[in-house]
C-alpha cells in the first residue's frame, strides 16, 4: 500500500497503480479487493488529506505496512446512501468530545486498531471525522454474521456511549461534509468500478474455460452460437466498463474529475455487472450454484458492490441532478 506521493515513510501509489491492484485482486475474491479498498481508499486516504501532520506521522506508516488494521465508520441502523442524515453526535467537553451513537456494517470493524468515525458536533452540527482507537472505553463492536456475501470482510455493528476522545483526535481538515466525508466518498467511487470490472474479467475467464471444457451433445459449449453470444457481450461490457474505469482515473489523476462523473462511473459499472454475472449463470448452468465454481459467489460479491458506497439509485440521482439541473431527491446537505 502507498500514499498518492512519497511520504512519512510510504511509498507512492498513483491512483492507476492502486486501482489496477484492485482489478487484480477482484478478478479472484471481490472481498479480499474491498478490504484493500476500505484500507487504503478510505482509511488512509481520509488520514493523508484531511488529518493532522501529527496524525499522518503517527498513523500512515503503520496502517500502509498492515502494522495496523483501520475502518471507517459512517454508515448507520437508519443512515446508509443518505449520509448527511447521520444521528452519531461530537458533544464538546474540556480537552475534547464525546462520541455517542452507532455505526452498522463498517467493514472490519471487528479487527480493527482504529476507527475513523464521523460524528456531528452537537454546537455547529457540521459532521466531522475523528480517529478513536477500537479498544477505548465505551466502544463496543459486534460482529453481523451469516453473510452470504463479501466473506472475509468481517462487518461489524459499532455502538458507542460517551467515548472520550481528545481534541488531537479530531481531523484537521474534516470539520464539513463537503470538504470531509463527500471528499473522501468521492475519491472512493473512481476505484469501485475496478473491483466491478474485476470480478467480471474473473467471471469471463471462468467461463470460457468452461464452456471450451464441458461438452453438450458432443460438442463443446463453446461451439454453440446462443453460447458464443453471451461471451461477446460479457467481453463487451467488461471492455467498455474498463474504458470508463480508466477514463475518470486519468481525470482523478489529474485533478479535474468531479462528483457526478464519480457517480456515473460506479452506478453503471456495477449495473454492468450485474447483468454479466446472470449471463455467466446462464452459461455455467446447474452447475453455477456450487460455491467452487466462483459464479455464485462472484454473482451475491457484485450485489454488495452495486450497493456500497451509495447504492445505485442515489448515485444515478446526484448524475441526474447535474446533467438536468434539478435535484429529484430531498436532502439538507449537498451529496
Amino acid at each position: 500500500m502507498g500514499l498518492m506521493k512519497e511520504s512519512y515513510g510510504c511509498k507512492k501509489l498513483s491512483s492507476t497503480e492502486k486501482n489496477w491492484n484492485l482489478y487484480e485482486l477482484a478478478r479472484v475474491d471481490g472481498s479480499l479487493a474491498t478490504f484493500i479498498l476500505e484500507s487504503l481508499g478510505l482509511v488512509v486516504y481520509t488520514i493523508e488529506h484531511l488529518g493532522s501532520e501529527e496524525q499522518k506521522a503517527k498513523y500512515l506508516p503503520a496502517l500502509c505496512n498492515f502494522d495496523l488494521i483501520g475502518c471507517w465508520g459512517l454508515t448507520e441502523p437508519n443512515f446508509g446512501s443518505d449520509a448527511s442524515g447521520l444521528k452519531t453526535s461530537a458533544t464538546p467537553v474540556e480537552g475534547g468530545f464525546e462520541i455517542s451513537g452507532e455505526k452498522r456494517w463498517i467493514g472490519s470493524a471487528t479487527i480493527s486498531d482504529i476507527m475513523i468515525i464521523w460524528a456531528r458536533n452537537s454546537q455547529t452540527k457540521e459532521i466531522e471525522g475523528f480517529i478513536i482507537p477500537t479498544k477505548s472505553k465505551g466502544v463496543r463492536v459486534q460482529n453481523i454474521g451469516r453473510k452470504l456475501a463479501m466473506r472475509i470482510i468481517q462487518n461489524g455493528h459499532i455502538y458507542m456511549d460517551k467515548v472520550f476522545v481528545p481534541s488531537n483526535a479530531r481531523l484537521e481538515k474534516g470539520k464539513r461534509f463537503l470538504e470531509g466525508t463527500s471528499e473522501v466518498l468521492q475519491n472512493s467511487r473512481v476505484s469501485i468500478p475496478w473491483i466491478a470490472v474485476g470480478i467480471m474479467s474473473g467471471v469471463y475467464e471462468y467461463c470460457l474455460k468452461y464452456t471450451s471444457d464441458h461438452y453438450r451433445l458432443s460438442a463443446p459449449i463453446s461451439s454453440y452460437q446462443l453460447a458464443q453470444e453471451k461471451l461477446v457481450r460479457i467481453l463487451g461490457y467488461i471492455q467498455a466498463s474498463l474504458l470508463l474505469g480508466w477514463r475518470i482515473d486519468q481525470l482523478r489523476e489529474n485533478g479535474s474529475h468531479n462528483r457526478p462523473q464519480s457517480s456515473l462511473t460506479k452506478a453503471w459499472t456495477t449495473l454492468i455487472g450485474r447483468e454479466v454475472c446472470k449471463l455467466a449463470s446462464e452459461l455455467v448452468g446447474e452447475n453455477g450454484i456450487i460455491i467452487d465454481n466462483f459464479i455464485m459467489k462472484a454473482m451475491t460479491d457484485m450485489e454488495v458492490v452495486h450497493t456500497y458506497e451509495g447504492t445505485y439509485e442515489v448515485n444515478a440521482l446526484i448524475t441526474g441532478r447535474d446533467i438536468t439541473g434539478i435535484a429529484a431527491f430531498k436532502s439538507p446537505f449537498k451529496l
